[in-house]
Formats: C-alpha cells, sequence, structure tokens
C-alpha cells in the first residue's frame, strides 16, 4: 500500500503535507517503506498547522491581485505597511516596514491564523528567509507562489498601474529575481501572468 493510498480521504492539505514531507524524509535517506512514511505524517493527519503561501515576483506580476483572491487568510503586505506609514513609494524606511512585516507574520502564526500569505517581491533567497524561517519554526506548510510573467508585459503592466514603479526599479528586480528551489518549500507553485 503506497503513502497516497494511506491517505485516502484525508482533507487535501494534509496530503499535501504528509507528501512533501515524506519527499523530503526519502531524499534525506531516513525513509523505507510507505508504512514508515504514514507513520511519521501522522502528527500532521488533524492538519492543525498553518498554511503559509510566500509570494515571488517583480512589481506588476499580479501578487496583490492575486492576495485579493485569498478570502479569509491573512496578509502581511510589505507595500501595505509602507502606505500605513504615509507613503507606498517611500523606500526609505524599509528596515522599520521589514521589522513590523516580522512582528505580524510571528503573531499570526503563533495566534495559530490558519492560512497566511507573504505579499512582497521575495526576489531572493535571501528575501525568502524571513518569512520561510518564521513559518518552519511554527511547522507551517509553506509553499511559493511564483508570479511569472514576461519581461516586456511587466513594463508595459507597470505604466498602466495605479502605483507604477520606476522602470530602473523594475530592471533591477529583474536583475536581482532567482526563482526558489523546490526544495526550498514544501510546494512550489507557478501561476503564469494571463495576458
Amino acid at each position: 500500500r503506497g503513502v497516497l493510498a494511506g491517505l485516502a480521504g484525508a482533507p487535501e492539505v494534509v496530503v499535501e503535507r504528509v507528501w512533501a514531507e515524506t519527499l523530503d524524509a526519502l531524499a534525506a535517506g531516513r525513509l523505507r517503506s510507505p508504512e514508515e512514511a504514514l507513520a511519521r505524517g501522522h502528527r500532521w493527519r488533524s492538519g492543525g498547522f498553518p498554511v503559509v503561501e510566500v509570494l515571488v515576483g517583480p512589481s506588476g506580476s499580479g501578487k496583490s491581485t492575486f492576495t485579493e483572491g485569498r478570502r479569509g487568510a491573512r496578509v502581511v503586505s510589505l507595500d501595505a505597511l509602507r502606505e500605513e506609514g504615509g507613503d507606498r513609494a517611500d523606500q526609505s524606511r524599509n528596515a522599520e516596514v521589514l521589522a513590523e512585516a516580522r512582528r505580524r507574520w510571528e503573531v499570526a502564526l503563533r495566534d495559530g491564523a490558519g492560512h497566511l500569505v507573504w505579499d512582497a517581491t521575495s526576489l531572493t533567497r535571501l528575501q525568502r528567509d524571513l518569512p520561510v524561517g518564521l513559518a518552519r519554526r511554527h511547522d507551517a506548510l509553506v509553499r511559493f507562489v511564483c508570479l511569472v510573467a514576461r519581461e516586456e508585459t511587466l513594463f508595459a503592466r507597470n505604466r498602466s498601474r495605479r502605483h507604477p514603479v520606476p522602470e530602473g526599479v523594475l530592471a533591477t528586480q529583474l536583475g536581482k529575481l532567482t526563482w526558489p528551489y523546490a526544495h526550498e518549500a514544501h510546494r512550489v507553485i507557478w501561476m503564469p501572468l494571463v495576458e
């Protein structure tokens, strides 16, 4: 009997979590049988763990639009925090904004929020390490949602956005962008921008 067969009838998020943990343990050489995988996965059978989505994509790739569709999720948005401080475009307070984002993220995880979304560009592994590290400490299921678009589409969309970023900033973001590897999260979801 296989792992997925052993999870028949379990909620989808439980199957996703146990399967991801099984693959990680298998890759690390810590599993010898499907039964062992199911036994190891028992701790997640209740589904009582947070589900975290870390958005990855440059400005204009559709992160905020994606977030709007996540009804019921607790969202930590760096742009929204800058806006709370008076100016969404103000990058001079980034350290302060990031500290507040970290505080809110940690509180949401500690409070047992079921579904959380980190709404930031998260262009590099270093930028993703903060939300992912905290999520893992709280035994969350971690997903990366990578919002993908062609470069020319991003520049065209940027010009028509309500909050455009300078073209040089967008070019810098594209130069820094490193897509995540599968092992950095339990699941990586690729979302192409519909043009």
